[in-house]
């Protein structure tokens, strides 16, 4: 039916934009699962500067007793430096004392009586020397238990300073740990946040295309409704005097053409035909050869140039139109060597191979497609 003819186009594009904002609601879990993970790395983050703030607090507590410690320690030092020089004082004065009062002995006492002293004071002084001396033995003795208690105190403040200072290289390194850990979380949230950007930059990007495919998809519907008016009042026209239609290639029956068509190009087959793109998860609706820039592109079969000029996703783009449907198309070309009308014949040079396709290496996008429905080129093509 005519009618239902003119819509294939629109059907189509219809299943292009169903495909497209699958793919959105696709791309908008992931940005969702992202955000997630996003809020648990910050999470995970915020506990780790918790835990390092806590550590450090703990680090300088320690800090603060080893230098307490640390001065005590200065003190007991200068207070042993003290009371050493006293006690040698102390030792010396006395023995000078007890010099003196041995070399004096016995004629200093009848010396004083000759000189006429009295006898009583004499004694007295002789006993005050001796309580004196006895004083000062034990001054010292009490001041060299003081030394030794002293001593006793700097082994105990130098093992707590030591002990001190294991504990604060533990925390050292638990914190040290912690920062790397840190530093880790935060790399890792740079990695998500770039996702999440990527992700929301092809979202971005889909939803301009579904937009446009949604623009397409009204003109075609236009344009799909005028030609189906214009075909059922011209039924008894062979072809379309509107300016808007484009003329279709009455040529060969291309459906005997299965499987001896030849490949527009010699290269490897990089990407398949119905499988998932690496950059959108969208599928490939025809298959991309690898090959040198700059090589040659032919027709595969005999046509007429429906298309050529750029096309967003598709670089330079060349489209052939084989007649009864049939079209091949040639995308991320470096140069399209033909115009729009030109006929061409099999093996005709038409391109020449590029990467304007966006996808970012050489080589050749080669879609076929019969009523806008893409099929396997493979399978239509010489082994």
């Amino acid at each position: 039916m005519v009618f239902s003819s003119a819509y294939a186009g629109v059907d189509e594009s219809s299943k292009d934009l169903d495909n497209v904002k699958n793919q959105i609601k696709t791309i908008d879990k992931e940005i969702k699962e992202n955000k997630a993970k996003k809020a648990d790395i910050s999470k995970e983050l915020k506990a780790q500067e918790q835990k390092i703030s806590e550590t450090q607090k703990q680090i300088h507590s320690i800090n603060k007793k080893s230098k307490q410690n640390l001065a005590k320690l200065k003190k007991l030092n200068d207070d042993q430096a003290e009371l050493i020089e006293d006690i040698n004082n102390k030792k010396s004065y006395l023995s000078n004392f007890l010099q003196d009062f041995h070399k004096r002995g016995e004629s200093s006492y009848l010396q004083s009586i000759i000189n006429g002293e009295n006898p009583s004071n004499i004694m007295r002084d002789q006993k005050l020397q001796s309580y004196y001396t006895s004083a000062q033995i034990d001054l010292i003795k009490d001041l060299e238990s003081k030394n030794n208690k002293l001593i006793e105190t700097k082994q105990i403040i130098k093992k707590t300073i030591s002990k001190i200072e294991n504990l604060k290289k533990d925390k050292d390194k638990i914190k040290e740990q912690l920062e790397e850990e840190k530093k880790q979380k935060k790399q890792l949230l740079v990695i998500v946040d770039n996702e999440i950007e990527n992700k929301e930059q092809i979202k971005q990007k889909l939803i301009e295309d579904e937009k446009k495919l949604k623009s397409i998809i009204d003109e075609l519907l236009k344009k799909a409704a005028k030609d189906a008016k214009d075909q059922i009042r011209l039924k008894d026209t062979k072809k379309t005097k509107s300016s808007e239609t484009v003329v279709p290639f009455e040529g060969g029956d291309f459906k005997k053409l299965k499987g001896k068509l030849p490949y527009p190009i010699k290269g490897n087959i990089k990407y398949q035909f119905d499988t998932k793109r690496k950059d959108t998860g969208i599928k490939w609706k025809g298959i991309f050869i690898a090959a040198k820039e700059g090589e040659e592109v032919i027709a595969v079969a005999d046509g007429k140039v429906a298309y050529a000029d750029w096309l967003r996703g598709f670089g330079n783009l060349i489209i052939i139109d084989h007649g009864q449907g049939y079209m091949s198309l040639y995308g991320y070309n470096e140069s399209i060597l033909l115009n729009v009308n030109d006929e061409v014949k099999a093996g005709d040079v038409i391109a020449t191979v590029g990467n304007t396709g966006g996808l970012g290496i050489d080589g050749l996008y080669y879609e076929l497609r019969k009523d806008s429905k893409p099929f396997d080129p493979t399978s239509w093509s010489k082994k």
